[in-house]
């Protein structure tokens, strides 16, 4: 069940890889565009480069610079998806935290004020962001507005100021603890993910301890945790990779595990009460899939099948890391 609910899930990392194939202008191209009428969460890209210099980021080389999606064309994109009926949009980018700088159309916050006045109906979400895009102007807009989905995902990689160094990351580790701790106290609700590499060359023992603190003091509800892998023509495929594939996979495991069980702890704060959802499909047991505006998955038996548009659900268990809800009164 679980794992077939994180596939009806991932709609958004999946379309997310097949939107940077759209051309520098956002467009996309016909098949995608069928694909994405067809689900209740297009991916619109917004953004696409980056400016940074990080060791391990294989990124600026082959995307180049940071480049905005102009702001009509992103309007243009989402009344597309309105038509179409969805009920979520997703905002996706290689460096989403940069999007507005190169055009002067203001910044992240700027522009989900800008597509919730469009008046769709629909909530956006925001993808993978930088910790720099954490500005309280972008923290107050997701905090306060019921369309704005409270979830981020944060890239922060490591927890050790030596790593993060060593990584040409452009914030230290007590940076990142106050951008993530005022994400915190600023988002009523907020559903924290974190994105963590292990295994980074000269990573030991402490460094790994500094990450797992790091993570903990965030209060993280889910990680994305990869082993070090140099890529070619990186810095750090230069340097020497001296942290054993062995314990690369304790650490991975051990975060892994931190993130299941905050994932868990997250469906079963629900039981007792109601959450607005939007269908995404049915798992192989036949139930409906949704997603939570916070991104936990909810499961419930509906013999109508997937419905359009948001609405609330009443959670009266959890299958693990998965609410499970009852049919809707009223839908």
């Amino acid at each position: 069940l679980v794992d077939a609910l994180r596939r009806a899930v991932a709609d958004a990392a999946g379309d997310a890889r097949h939107a940077r194939a759209a051309g520098p202008d956002g467009a996309t191209p016909a098949p995608r565009d069928r694909i994405l009428a067809e689900r209740a969460r297009p991916v619109v890209k917004v953004q696409d480069g980056c400016d940074g210099t990080c060791a391990f980021c294989v990124v600026p080389s082959v995307r180049g610079p940071a480049a905005s999606v102009p702001l009509a064309d992103v309007q243009a994109a989402v009344a597309r998806a309105a038509a179409r009926g969805a009920a979520e949009v997703v905002l996706a980018g290689i460096d989403l935290a940069s999007w507005g700088r190169d055009r002067g159309e203001g910044d992240v916050a700027a522009l989900l004020a800008a597509l919730v006045a469009m008046g769709t109906g629909m909530r956006f979400r925001l993808s993978s962001i930088e910790p720099r895009g954490l500005d309280r102007r972008l923290l107050d807009r997701v905090g306060t507005c019921p369309d704005v989905c409270p979830h981020l995902h944060v890239a922060v990689q490591s927890g050790s100021d030596r790593v993060l160094a060593a990584m040409r990351r452009p914030d230290d580790a007590g940076e990142l603890a106050r951008r993530l701790a005022d994400a915190r106290a600023r988002i009523p609700g907020l559903a924290l993910g974190l994105d963590v590499i292990c295994g980074f060359p000269g990573e030991d023992e402490d460094d790994f301890a500094r990450t797992v603190a790091l993570v903990q003091a965030a209060g993280a509800d889910a990680l994305n945790v990869f082993p070090f892998s140099p890529r070619p023509g990186t810095a750090a495929a230069r340097m020497r990779d001296d942290v054993p594939p062995a314990v690369k996979a304790r650490r991975v495991a051990h975060l892994r595990a931190l993130s299941d069980r905050a994932r868990r702890m997250r469906a079963a704060s629900w039981i007792g009460r109601s959450v607005e959802v939007v269908d995404v499909g049915r798992p192989r047991d036949g139930r409906v899939a949704s997603v939570a505006a916070d991104g936990t998955p909810v499961v419930r038996d509906d013999p109508r099948g997937p419905r359009r548009g948001r609405f609330l659900l009443h959670v009266h268990a959890a299958d693990g890391p998965t609410a499970v809800a009852a049919t809707p009164e009223h839908a």
